[in-house]
C-alpha cells in the first residue's frame, strides 16, 4: 500500500517473452504505468496451428456453386471464346506448315515455339 501512496507501480512487470516496450508520450498521457501494461508477447506456433492458419483463406467446395453476375460471366465468356478463337487458328497454321515440310524441317521450324 505504500506504493501506491508514493505514486510507484504496484504490479510486478513481467513478460513472456521479451522485454517491455518503452510508453510513448500519447501512452503515458492515456494511463500507462498507471492502469495498463504494453507488453512484447511472442510464442512459436506448433505446425499444426500453421496449417490450419495456412488453410484460413483457401477457397472452399462451396465456392464453385455460387453464381457470378450475368454480365461479368458474360465478359469472361467472351474472352475466353476470343482465347479460343486465337489458338484455333494457330493450331489450323501449325497443321498447313506440318503438311507442307518434311518431317525433319517442320522440327526444326517449330524449335523453340510453343506447340498451339
Amino acid at each position: 500500500m505504500e506504493i501506491m501512496q508514493f505514486g510507484g507501480e504496484p504490479r510486478q512487470t513481467t513478460s513472456n517473452i521479451g522485454h517491455i516496450t518503452q510508453p510513448n508520450r500519447t501512452a503515458l498521457l492515456h494511463g500507462l504505468d498507471r492502469h495498463y501494461y504494453s507488453l512484447v508477447i511472442n510464442y512459436r506456433k506448433k505446425e499444426f496451428e500453421q496449417k490450419m492458419l495456412g488453410n484460413l483463406n483457401k477457397s472452399g467446395w462451396t465456392n464453385s456453386l455460387s453464381v457470378t453476375d450475368f454480365v461479368k460471366q458474360h465478359e469472361s465468356n467472351f474472352i475466353k471464346i476470343k482465347e479460343l478463337e486465337r489458338l484455333t487458328g494457330l493450331y489450323d497454321k501449325w497443321i498447313k506448315d506440318e503438311t507442307k515440310m518434311k518431317r525433319e524441317e517442320f522440327i526444326v521450324h517449330q524449335t523453340g515455339k510453343l506447340n498451339p
